[in-house]
């Protein structure tokens, strides 16, 4: 019930203004990232819409030198 709620004020807030911050390209967006308070050095909140899987390329396997 709470995980609801707390998507339903997420998703108002997304649609009440443009992403801060585009990662990836703009015709292929990985995530769109509000700022739900501004930016200071103290304490940031981030809302984050992820919009497509990771690149494979950030999925390899990572040989160890065991």
């Amino acid at each position: 019930m709470i995980a609801r709620m707390l998507a339903a004020v997420a998703r108002r807030y997304a649609a009440r203004r443009p992403p801060d911050l585009i990662i990836g390209t703009v015709d292929n967006p990985y995530v769109h990232r509000w700022w739900v308070i501004p930016r200071n050095e103290v304490c940031n909140i981030y809302l984050h819409l992820f919009l497509r899987d990771d690149d494979d390329r950030a999925l390899r396997r990572r040989v160890s030198a065991s």
